[in-house]
């Protein structure tokens, strides 16, 4: 056998084997199709032992809400006084007099600086005497209107003199008349010469002209008697009119004499001088006409406020009995605590935030029940009056100085605050001074709240990490109000509209869902997890 039959020999056995090898190959490697679907339930099966295996346990937690749970958040707060004036002139010249400085008290229209203004004094002075001038008239008028009261008294005597002078005159007509009569009959008989009769006609004739006069008399009485009541509505009238000159002159004099108090400052409330700007000869513009600078700064200090602004979520939780902890650098180891007194029930578009005041006396527990005794006093002195216009002033005296101890008549007496720990000098506050403030927070007897550490952050947004039907679900919330121990949120959830679409609102928590407490970044979301569940 030659070489190139042996080669084309040995070629020929290798390509058998290979086909051989391919086929048996391909037996080896085909199955039947049950034996494959056995094959994959078992895989499924062992894959599902290893997830239950590998698995991980939470601890979980629910939400709660009870009215003793308080989350508190906290502040810069600064102090300011309860009652603050700067006081400016609104009379233009020297400033002649300054009667109180720098730190001392002062009452309630008490004088603290004078301003000459001879003008206006001058100005005061002709009012004065206007007045003066007025009041004489007024005596003219009266004096006028007393001698035309005389004169009627005088005309109605006269009118009932005229009127007797009639009944006199009427009398002797008729005694004539009847002795005429008598004549004439006599005359008849030739008893009486004619001569007599022709006497005895001129007698009668005269009496009845003079009983005619006299009627006119009586006339004229009268008509006099209506001209001096005349005199006598115009002499009233004058009377009226000096009066009302009077009063003119007076409203004059008023309008000058405060135009000249305005060279007077004077306390508006009692307190304490805490500025003041000008010295004796220093010249002061008038405020309403130029530009001018506080004179001298009046402020209360025994009450002061405590203001801070805190962000808009608090403000729903806010309310007349929120408790305020405040505590200041200058004063280290010492806390006050008191209610707060106001907040604004409207959120400032600038900052997004809510102002809250805290009124509190600023003194003595001793001083602070004085004040307190004196206001039950003070309220009680209208019980004994005498009368309506004791009632009344008692009443106006109460008052007054019930409004002098707040700034709103809604508002309570300032608090004595609670005073915690101990300080090297007695704890007063001044105004100026600047601390924290923290609020206790109360409202949540129908609003479920968590720990802070069941809230996380990924991606600047804030997350709670659910586990639902045994899977964990990252839901995002917003943070209403937390304080780094409690946190109340609110959960975005997807609701469908009548349109069908679709977008996501806020809702707030049930106390069904199951949280994950802490540890969140070691569950992945949409994987298994073994929940443990908690108190807390």
């Amino acid at each position: 056998m030659t070489t190139l039959q042996r080669s084309i020999q040995i070629f020929g056995l290798m390509a058998l084997s290979l086909t051989v090898g391919a086929i048996g190959m391909k037996l080896l490697t085909s199955k039947p199709e049950a034996w494959r679907r056995l094959e994959a339930e078992e895989t499924e099966l062992g894959e599902e032992s290893l997830n239950v295996q590998e698995a991980p346990t939470a601890v979980t937690i629910r939400p709660k809400r009870d009215e003793s749970l308080t989350i508190n958040v906290q502040n810069i707060g600064t102090v300011d006084a309860f009652f603050q004036s700067e006081l400016r002139a609104r009379a233009s010249g020297i400033i002649r007099a300054i009667t109180k400085d720098i730190g001392d008290p002062v009452r309630r229209g008490e004088l603290l600086l004078t301003i000459d203004v001879p003008d206006l004094d001058q100005e005061v002075f002709q009012k004065e005497s206007l007045i003066t001038q007025r009041q004489q008239e007024v005596r003219v008028a009266e004096t006028k209107r007393d001698s035309a009261t005389a004169a009627l008294e005088v005309g109605q005597a006269t009118v009932r003199q005229k009127k007797t002078e009639v009944d006199s005159a009427h009398a002797t007509e008729e005694l004539r008349r009847k002795r005429l009569e008598r004549f004439r009959t006599l005359s008849g008989r030739e008893v009486v010469t004619p001569d007599v009769i022709e006497e005895l006609e001129r007698d009668h004739q005269a009496a009845a002209a003079a009983y005619s006069g006299a009627r006119v008399a009586v006339e004229k009485a009268e008509a006099d008697l209506n001209e001096l009541r005349t005199a006598i509505v115009t002499a009233q009238a004058e009377v009226g009119l000096r009066l009302a000159m009077v009063e003119v002159a007076q409203r004059d004099l008023d309008r000058a004499r405060a135009l000249s108090d305005y060279a007077r400052i004077r306390a508006p409330f009692d307190g304490v001088v805490v500025r003041r700007n000008v010295d004796p000869g220093d010249f002061v513009q008038n405020a309403t006409a130029g530009t001018s600078e506080t004179l001298i700064t009046v402020a209360r200090t025994d009450f002061v406020t405590i203001v801070t602004r805190m962000p808009e979520n608090v403000s729903s939780f806010l309310t007349r009995s929120t408790e305020a902890q405040m505590e200041f650098d200058d004063l280290p180891g010492v806390t006050f605590s008191a209610p707060i007194t106001r907040f604004a029930p409207a959120v400032q578009t600038s900052d997004r935030t809510v102002r809250v005041e805290v009124d509190i006396f600023n003194d003595s527990s001793q001083a602070y029940t004085r004040l307190v005794a004196q206001e039950f006093a003070l309220s009680a002195l209208p019980l004994g009056a005498t009368n309506a216009g004791a009632l009344i002033c008692d009443q106006s005296v109460a008052n007054e100085f019930v409004r002098g101890n707040r700034k709103g008549a809604a508002d309570r007496l300032p608090a004595l605050p609670m005073m915690m720990g101990r300080s090297s000098r007695e704890p007063r506050l001044f105004p100026g001074m600047v601390g924290t403030i923290r609020l206790q927070l109360r409202r949540f007897a129908d609003a479920y709240v968590l720990p802070a550490t069941a809230v996380f952050s990924r991606g600047g947004k804030s997350y709670i990490l659910e586990v639902r039907e045994g899977v964990a679900t990252l839901t995002p919330v917003v943070i209403q109000v937390t304080d780094g121990r409690l946190a109340k949120v609110a959960v975005f959830t997807r609701m469908t509209d009548a349109r069908g679409g679709s977008r996501e609102v806020l809702q707030e928590l049930t106390g069904k869902e199951e949280i994950v407490a802490n540890r969140q970044l070691e569950y992945t979301p949409g994987k298994p997890v073994r929940t443990a569940p908690t108190e807390w």
